[in-house]
């Protein structure tokens, strides 16, 4: 349970997982209600109140201690309204989703690694009604490696990688780029960008490359400082013309 701002409710179950079996099953309930910024120019110009339903079911495979593989499939309820704007673009709607996720992760620790790479891929379709024409599809890659200096200082790596295609796209599962924290609400579809405003850019499509150093000082206390370079564009491509590079220094 999340209270505030945005608000989340949630229950989940898993069973299998562990020594007696490779393979677990899983489902999860969950109702977010957050609020969507619009931006042109730089200048938030509406914002889209949301609230999204969803329940969720799936069975993964583990392989090894560190890597799982998996199906899953979702029923989603999406009531979405435009709070300040000119012209009405309210989505009130049911999705079924079906999907496939590779989750891997060998960091020594969750806060502050000093080893590691982690993957997140996400392959997903969805549909306004079941046996229906396919309304969307969203395929995303988050990877992060970490490389040791020194017994203090790391260099770390990351790359987020997205695309969604359709002409029925949910307004919450469009890529929203920048902020320095992942979002609470929907962090799969909102990665954080040095130097832009949260949710500053949006799109089809994201991409996104980081270089930081993390160097802990002293105990418990860490410095960062760091560059990345990415957008958020309506159709994949590469070029230099429109990404938005950012450095960011930092301390926690």
């Amino acid at each position: 349970m999340r209270l505030g701002e945005p608000t989340q409710f949630g229950l989940s179950y898993l069973t299998g997982r562990g020594v007696v079996s490779n393979f677990s099953l899983g489902t999860e309930a969950r109702y977010t209600r957050a609020l969507i910024d619009i931006f042109q120019d730089g200048e938030r110009v509406a914002d889209v109140n949301t609230r999204v339903a969803s329940v969720t079911g799936g069975v993964a495979r583990t392989i090894g201690r560190t890597t799982v593989a998996g199906v899953r499939a979702a029923a989603e309820y999406l009531d979405a309204d435009f709070r300040i704007a000119d012209s009405d673009s309210a989505q009130k709607r049911t999705y079924y989703t079906a999907g496939a996720l590779l989750w891997r992760d060998t960091f020594d620790r969750s806060v502050f690694p000093t080893r590691g790479v982690a993957v997140r891929a996400r392959s997903e379709v969805g549909y306004h009604r079941l046996g229906g024409e396919r309304s969307f599809s969203q395929h995303a890659l988050d990877v992060e490696q970490i490389l040791g200096l020194t017994r203090t200082t790391v260099l770390r790596f990351r790359v987020v990688a997205g695309l969604s295609r359709g002409d029925d796209l949910p307004v919450h599962r469009a890529f929203f780029l920048g902020g320095t924290l992942p979002s609470p609400a929907f962090p799969e579809t909102q990665p954080i960008f040095w130097g832009l405003k949260p949710q500053e850019r949006t799109g089809r499509a994201v991409q996104v490359f980081r270089i930081s150093a993390q160097r802990e000082i002293l105990s418990d206390l860490y410095g960062t400082v760091g560059v990345n370079v990415g957008n958020a564009l309506e159709r994949w491509r590469f070029r230099s013309a429109g990404m938005a590079p950012s450095r960011l220094p930092s301390a926690a």
